[in-house]
């Protein structure tokens, strides 16, 4: 039985995947709660890690720690950095970086070198072929992280022209980097839920209450086939 670790950053983000879970359990660390069932024929353990990179990478690398997934999956919403990307589309990482290291060629000099990190192939392949049997919008693209609500469009464009990004999020770097440490494959699904501009507080705001169980959905496949 293969083991998905799932994050989520808010708990509108993570309460209706819970509902999918069959005899969940719950296990409490470093003030975080972990929730450990069922979903189809594979175990999961799902958790809230919090907002931002520090709150992200200690929770994954709790979670991989005491539970030893055979996957890790980090779910929730994120901004467009690129205009063709709608709100509830689906973007899948292949690749993420981070986009408030500065100057950027510090990631190119120092560790992690190059500041780049590959999500598995196989793993995204699934994800978007789940996309392609619940007929929904997904690209595979690049994401970029950092501490940082992105809600202007002049940082949005500077962002994108720096990373090359179509999304930006505020966890998805850090899981993929303690992921990559301890040789774990992972992925992040985000649903666009604004266009990380002027408006992108009362979008997210509105999406969070009304559209998240899509991605869980994504989810639900992965863990039964």
């Amino acid at each position: 039985m293969k083991t998905y670790g799932i994050i989520a950053a808010l708990d509108g983000e993570l309460s209706s995947l819970l509902e999918l879970m069959d005899g969940a359990e719950t296990r409490e660390l470093l003030g975080h709660t972990y929730y450990i069932g069922r979903i189809g024929g594979s175990r999961v353990v799902a958790t809230v890690s919090g907002v931002g990179k520090v709150n992200a990478a200690v929770t994954c690398m709790s979670l991989i720690g005491a539970f030893q997934p055979d996957f890790v999956l980090n779910i929730g919403l994120g901004g467009a950095l690129d205009d063709a990307l709608r709100l509830g589309d689906i973007t899948v990482a292949d690749t993420v970086t981070y986009h408030d290291i500065c100057p950027g060629d510090i990631l190119d000099n120092y560790y992690p070198e190059g500041g780049r990190f590959h999500a598995d192939r196989d793993l995204n392949r699934r994800i978007t072929e789940a996309c392609a049997r619940l007929g929904e919008p997904c690209r595979l693209c690049t994401v970029a992280t950092g501490d940082q609500f992105i809600e202007s469009t002049e940082r949005k464009n500077a962002i994108r022209a720096a990373t090359g990004a179509a999304c930006c999020e505020m966890e998805g770097g850090a899981i993929a980097q303690v992921c990559v440490m301890h040789g774990v494959p992972f992925s992040v699904i985000r649903m666009i839920s604004d266009s990380a501009d002027e408006a992108a507080d009362d979008s997210f705001d509105r999406f969070l209450k009304t559209s998240v169980k899509t991605y869980n959905q994504i989810v639900k496949m992965l863990c039964e086939a």
